[in-house]
């Protein structure tokens, strides 16, 4: 067991799945970026997962649909990176 687990495992979080990955592609006219890992395709924004793994079709239809709970994770994601930047200042 390594020292990451053994951590996730003493503070009763499950342990952080790291997969590899394969291909990463932006998705045109958003500013959103598919990452195809061995699990399958998510949505990310910059450095932020937005979605669960799932096939790379539900993953566009994610982003066209305009999903709400898809919606919510992304202001979530620019709400955070003002917290960061006021913190900075």
């Amino acid at each position: 067991m390594n020292k990451e687990e053994q951590l996730m495992e003493q503070i009763g979080q499950p342990t952080i799945e790291h997969h590899e990955l394969i291909k990463k592609e932006p998705v045109i006219g958003t500013p959103f970026e598919l990452v195809t890992t061995d699990e399958g395709t998510f949505v990310a924004l910059g450095h932020y997962r937005l979605s669960e793994s799932m096939t790379e079709d539900e993953a566009c239809r994610l982003i066209v649909e305009k999903d709400w709970n898809f919606l919510l994770s992304v202001i979530n994601v620019f709400v955070n990176q003002l917290k960061l930047k006021e913190n900075e200042q």
